[in-house]
């Protein structure tokens, strides 16, 4: 996978938990629940989780903005992403699924 890839692959999957989450905001709470978890977990998160924390205490557009900023600071925010438990395994897997098949599609000029 290329660091293309792999950053359309954690760009896409922060894209689909943002429509999840506007669809059923009661789970914003599983957000601000893992920002404390990590952080009492991994104190040298602590920065970047308070930056998160901020975000939300702002309310949901402004988190998701930040989760779906394609400049290298979002590339570097969702590195520390608390988004874990939002997407089920089924979800998740079937965006794993469909990511694949676009990246082994062939190119249209190859």
């Amino acid at each position: 996978m290329t660091p293309e890839d792999l950053f359309r692959k954690k760009l896409g999957l922060h894209r689909a938990t943002v429509e999840k989450l506007r669809g059923h905001p009661e789970l914003l709470s599983v957000v601000r629940r893992n920002i404390q978890s990590i952080s009492h977990a991994n104190p040298l998160l602590q920065d970047r989780l308070s930056e998160w924390e901020k975000l939300l205490d702002q309310g949901p557009e402004h988190l998701f903005a930040a989760m779906l900023d394609e400049s290298e600071r979002g590339q570097e925010f969702r590195k520390s992403s608390p988004i874990a438990g939002i997407l089920t395994n089924e979800e998740r897997w079937g965006y794993f699924r469909a990511l694949k098949a676009e990246l082994d599609r062939p190119e249209p000029n190859a």
